[in-house]
């Protein structure tokens, strides 16, 4: 269900795999879209309260770090979450796959430690992707409350998951250790400074694009509208003028429309080769501040 806001501009970028589970289990999608103002996004608590107080609409599913616009949800976002799942009850899943990629501060705090021990929740969290073997299919599953872990237990087995290959077994044992820890450290400065380069390039050169915060995770929402180029004409312009092959954020939901998502967890000279391809795209139509390439660093 997707309702529109009357005076401010609102959204439902979300990660599409999403989309693809409750299809596949014969459920039915309801959506809380987002609201966009001001290049930041908040979550529209009072049309979350509406879809809760549906009596079908029995699970939510939480992402934090939000993929793909980057932000981590502040521990009263989750307590007013929290307050609302309980009172209708509702059942959390809390997807937490980017937990452990947060910058400037920013922490993402589990749902279960705000919703508290007894909550009704599932807080999903992986080394995934911050050490990038999300092929390996090993993630963490914490449910509180002991009805909920019971029902999950018996569903497991029954689709017999939970068994770990040892090289699995190795992989999350060294990630999970001060070896893993250190390089954790020195990829989260790589990518801090790799965001930082590529939110500068814009600024410098191509201002009427604007680029997202990342407080969480290692990709980066782009806001192409101000160029004024339909979805079509913008794909066609990054990918046959400006050779550059991004997420289209209309697969991300209809809020996507215009806007894109770029990974940056990438070597630092394919990422300025790339900016450099754009730059050349953008003054030949005039989209650049000049002809003349400003350095962002």
């Amino acid at each position: 269900m997707h309702r529109r806001g009357r005076r401010r501009y609102r959204t439902a970028p979300v990660y599409n795999r999403y989309e693809q589970a409750v299809r596949r289990t014969n459920r039915e999608i309801v959506s809380n879209p987002l609201i966009y103002k001001d290049g930041k996004y908040s979550m529209d608590f009072d049309d979350l309260e509406r879809c809760m107080k549906v009596g079908k609409n029995r699970l939510f599913v939480l992402c934090n770090p939000h993929n793909p616009i980057a932000k981590v949800w502040r521990p009263s976002d989750l307590e007013i979450i929290s307050s609302l799942a309980q009172r209708y009850n509702v059942l959390v899943f809390s997807d937490e796959i980017f937990g452990e990629i947060t910058f400037n501060g920013n922490s993402a705090i589990p749902y279960a430690k705000v919703a508290g021990n007894g909550s009704h929740s599932i807080v999903a969290t992986s080394l995934g992707k911050v050490f990038n073997f999300t092929g390996v299919n090993n993630a963490n599953m914490i449910i509180p409350d002991s009805e909920t872990r019971d029902k999950f237990r018996v569903q497991r087995d029954a689709d017999h998951y939970g068994s770990i290959d040892p090289l699995t077994h190795a992989a999350v044992c060294a990630g999970y250790g001060p070896k893993g820890s250190d390089w954790v450290r020195e990829m989260k400065k790589y990518v801090a400074e790799n965001i930082n380069m590529i939110r500068n390039f814009f600024r410098s050169n191509i201002p009427d694009v604007r680029v997202s915060e990342v407080e969480g995770s290692f990709v980066i929402w782009i806001d192409w509208r101000g160029l004024r180029l339909d979805d079509d004409e913008l794909q066609s312009f990054l990918l046959n003028e400006a050779y550059l092959d991004l997420d289209r954020g209309i697969n991300y939901g209809i809020g996507g429309k215009g806007f894109t998502r770029m990974n940056v967890a990438a070597p630092r000279g394919k990422i300025e080769e790339s900016l450099g391809y754009l730059f050349d795209a953008a003054a030949r139509r005039g989209y650049a501040l000049s002809e003349t390439y400003n350095r962002w660093r």
